[in-house]
């Protein structure tokens, strides 16, 4: 039974993810049983026992799965980000935002996540990660219009998830600038207005489909990059104070607060039904009603 500290949800899992972590380094996701010895047989003059064995009768859960992970690939796994790059793999709790990513074979089924925190030195570090919209329940192409901008560096993230690095002979073949570039897609694809007028309210940007706070989460890493301090000037809100970018695959997020999952679709829908009945009443002359007065939060942070 589950300890109360444990309830929570998996917000996405990949199963690929895990299975070829496990088979790749020699993770065991459930024991075998020894069900019977038989009579030996003889293997060149040498007497070897008949051993029979039976697969798990039920496979571990998603949670104990994750542990064993975790445990196995803790040494390799960046925590506090205070070891210099790269990083095979990365944890962390915090926020988790998640969007749609049309770039890519995987147009109508790509999906981005960011995060972000901090080493324990203070140095910030961002996480753009990009999985498949198959591995979340939650979410569908269908809850997030395509509109607003887009970024021209698609294809070469795209290129760069497939190769697991970032391709020397492109236009954006430089490390770093393809991991602004990413970290841009992540706080800026479908802005349609002033970025002020999107600061704290991303479900009016395209693409974006909700957030959760309070997700554990575990990720391959692809690209680990510290940028040169003398060579980025930012002067965009998001950006500034950026230092470490990584690009990568989620494992799994995890919410041990399930209720703290906010779907961006909703929140249109709120800001859409004050615009509809403005549409009908302003002609008579009364005031604009806004989300705040239909209960939507001003920001979901």
């Amino acid at each position: 039974m589950a300890r109360q500290d444990d309830v929570g949800r998996f917000l996405y899992w990949s199963d690929r993810q895990v299975r070829g972590l496990a088979g790749d380094n020699g993770i065991s996701l459930g024991k075998w049983t020894l069900t019977s010895v038989g009579m030996p047989s003889s293997i060149g003059g040498a007497p070897v026992p008949q051993v029979s064995a039976a697969p798990p009768a039920k496979e571990p859960d998603r949670r104990e799965m994750a542990i064993r992970i975790r445990k196995a690939l803790g040494p390799q796994t960046a925590v506090t980000f205070d070891s210099p790059p790269p990083a095979q793999f990365a944890e962390g709790v915090g926020r988790v935002e998640f969007a749609r990513f049309i770039g890519g074979p995987a147009r109508d089924k790509g999906l981005l996540l960011h995060t972000r925190t901090h080493s324990s030195s203070g140095q910030r570090v961002d996480l753009v990660l990009f999985g498949s919209l198959d591995n979340t329940p939650h979410f569908r192409a269908s809850d997030a219009p395509e509109s607003g901008w887009s970024s021209s560096a698609w294809f070469a993230v795209s290129n760069l998830l497939e190769a697991r690095r970032a391709d020397p002979e492109s236009f954006w073949g430089d490390s770093q600038a393809l991991a602004v570039e990413a970290l841009k897609i992540a706080l800026y694809q479908g802005s349609s207005r002033p970025d002020e007028e999107h600061a704290g309210r991303p479900w009016t940007r395209g693409f974006t489909l909700g957030s959760a706070d309070r997700c554990e989460w575990f990720a391959v890493i692809y690209e680990d990059i510290v940028l040169d301090p003398g060579r980025w000037t930012f002067h965009d809100e998001g950006l500034v104070g950026t230092e470490r970018i990584l690009i990568g695959a989620p494992v799994w997020v995890r919410t041990a607060s399930p209720e703290s999952l906010i779907r961006y679709a909703e929140l249109r829908q709120a800001d859409n039904a004050p615009r509809q009945r403005r549409l009908r009443v302003w002609p008579f002359g009364r005031r604009r009603t806004t989300p705040a007065e239909l209960g939507a939060p001003a920001s979901p942070r």
